[in-house]
Parts: C-alpha cells; sequence; structure tokens
C-alpha cells in the first residue's frame, strides 16, 4: 500500500527553494528565506512517516533513501572537489566535503566553524540523522501523536537553551520541525477547507518578508506551526501548476549546487542581483541535468511507494544561520 502523490507539495518544495535561492543571494528587503529548511523538515517528517506506516520494510526503506539522495549529492562533491581548489587552492577543501559527505556539518559548523563553501549541508545533515533514527523508533516504539507532540514542545524548549548561533545548526537542537511533521502524520485524515493552508501559507511569506535576526529562534516555532496549517489544509489548485511541481522535483538538486557559487560570489563583492541570476540559472541547470541523467539511472520503475518516490520521501531545501554567514563573509 503506497500514500497518495499530492503535486502540491512538489509545488511546496519549488516555493521553499526559491525563498532560500533569494535569501542566499542577499535580496534586500527579505532577510527570511532561512523559512525553507523549517518548512522541509516539517514537511519531511510528515511524509516519511507517512511512507514508513504504509509500508514497514526498513531495508527497502533505507536503499531507496540511499539511491535517492547519495548519487547527485556525491556528484556535487565530486564537482566541488574537482573546482574550488583551483578558485581557493589554500582552502581546506578535503576537510570540508568529508566533513559535509559523511554529514557532520551540523556539528562541525557550530563547534569548529566548517565547512565554508559547503556549510549549507548541516540542513543534509539533519536530515540524514533524522532518517537514521526515526524509522528505529517509530516500527519498535510507535508513539503516538500525543507522544510527539509533548516531545516538540520540549525539544523546543530545549533549543532555547543554548541560544540561537549555538543550536541553529544542530541536529538535538533543530529536530523540531521533523518531529512536528511526525505528529501529524498521525492524526487521521481530515477533509478540511482552504483556509488553513492559505492562512499557513501567508504566514509563512510574512516571516519571509518581515522576520529579522532579533526574531529568529521564535520565528522558527512560528513557521513549523503555519506549515502544519499548510499540511492540514486543502491546498489550491495552481499550487500544482506544471512548472512550480517541476521545480519541486528538482528543488533538492537546487539547493545542493546553488549555493556554493552564490557564497563565493559574495565574497568576490557582487551585487545581489548578479549573485541571484547566475546563482539561480546555474542551481537550476544543474539540477535538471543531474535529474535527469544520473538520478534517472537510480530511478526505481517499482510501483511499491509510488508516491513517495514522486516526492523524493520527504526531500528537502534549507537555508543556513543568517548570522553564521555575514561573520565568515
Amino acid at each position: 500500500m503506497g500514500i497518495q502523490y499530492k503535486p502540491e507539495l512538489d509545488g511546496l518544495r519549488a516555493l521553499a527553494v526559491l525563498a532560500v535561492v533569494v535569501f542566499h543571494a542577499r535580496v534586500p528587503g527579505f532577510n527570511g528565506g532561512w523559512i525553507g529548511v523549517d518548512v522541509f523538515f516539517v514537511l519531511s517528517g510528515y511524509l516519511i512517516t507517512q511512507v514508513l506506516l504504509a509500508n514497514p520494510d526498513l531495508p527497502t526503506f533505507y536503499w531507496r533513501r540511499f539511491k535517492r539522495l547519495v548519487p547527485p549529492f556525491a556528484l556535487m562533491l565530486a564537482a566541488y572537489l574537482w573546482a574550488a581548489p583551483k578558485v581557493e587552492p589554500n582552502h581546506p577543501h578535503w576537510r570540508d566535503a568529508l566533513a559535509a559527505f559523511f554529514h557532520l556539518s551540523d556539528y562541525t559548523l557550530p563547534l569548529y566553524q566548517f565547512p565554508d563553501y559547503l556549510r549549507h549541508t548541516w540542513s543534509l545533515a539533519i536530515e540524514e540523522q533524522f532518517y537514521l533514527l526515526w524509522p528505529l523508533i517509530l516500527l519498535r516504539k510507535k508513539p503516538g501523536f500525543t507522544v510527539l507532540i509533548a516531545a516538540w514542545a520540549a525539544l523546543t524548549v530545549w533549543k532555547f537553551q543554548w541560544g540561537w548561533s549555538a543550536a541553529y545548526t544542530r541536529f538535538d537542537t533543530h529536530c523540531t520541525g521533523l518531529v512536528l511533521g511526525c505528529a501529524l502524520a498521525m492524526l487521521p485524515r481530515f477533509n478540511l477547507p482552504t483556509w488553513p493552508f492559505l492562512l499557513g501559507l501567508l504566514g509563512c511569506v510574512l516571516v519571509f518578508k518581515f522576520n529579522d535576526a532579533s526574531s529568529h529562534e521564535t520565528g522558527v516555532i512560528v513557521v513549523e506551526l503555519f506549515t502544519a496549517c499548510i499540511l492540514l489544509g486543502n491546498a489550491p489548485k495552481w499550487l500544482s501548476a506544471r512548472s512550480l511541481v517541476y521545480l519541486g522535483k528538482l528543488s533538492y538538486g537546487i539547493y545542493l549546487w546553488h549555493f556554493a557559487l552564490a557564497y563565493w560570489m559574495h565574497k568576490q563583492g557582487m551585487r545581489w542581483d548578479f549573485v541571484l541570476a547566475a546563482s539561480t540559472l546555474f542551481g537550476v541547470g544543474m539540477a535538471a541535468l543531474s535529474y535527469h541523467t544520473l538520478e534517472a539511472l537510480f530511478r526505481s520503475n517499482r510501483p511499491a511507494l509510488d508516491a513517495a518516490a514522486r516526492h523524493g520521501e520527504g526531500d528537502h531545501v534549507a537555508g543556513f544561520q543568517p548570522q553564521l554567514e555575514r561573520e565568515r563573509s
């Protein structure tokens, strides 16, 4: 038994990745693009839990995760290790690539201030650690909605004990969105109208436009709750537009490829509009190339988990801590 494919969730992924690209380009007046990570953490927890409840086969789950995530990630790292030493030969690129590849950058970044050009991989590290741990917990303990909501509240309090710079990239302090998404997947199906979706989307847009550094901590909680509204409501038809759905399918690749170029261009003092255009075109182009070539070789045609495969089983895009970026630029 699979789960129903919802193209509007791919449309949501497209909006999230565009917000992240705008944020990484440092477009004036749009400081909240970091919300992409929290939108997709909630979405990932929700979809992954549905997949596991429908198909509780751990070897199959882990293999599909490997096929979906590792090949494009390895390709990006290989391209980085080929190009980056030519641009900045004195930087320890191999150190950064190893931290990214072994999904350790969520802790090496706050503790040791690396990786640099690959700092965006902290969010991938959090999700990978979630993919490893959550199936074991879910299929053995089977926590319900109440337990998971209590866990979300406790982890939210834990997050505030560390301070924003120390807590933002770590698994133990930024897995709250994933846990909330897991809790939502435990709820029975509701036939809710469109207004909760639109309320959640409007709330995320307002945070994207008006959030500043002084309110990031509360902003994460607000975005997680708004994303919960999005998942509980019925999506409008425009979110299933073919162009948005296609961008949503490319969102993982866009996130992988665009950041290093944007970061390097900022270090060269280039204007934000040039950074935005170049990093967007490069990210979309490389993501499409990877999706239709390398990733196509690994995509399965088996009917099992069809809907999850179309959604990338919760693949996400994410931003990174704005204050850290300014400090390291």
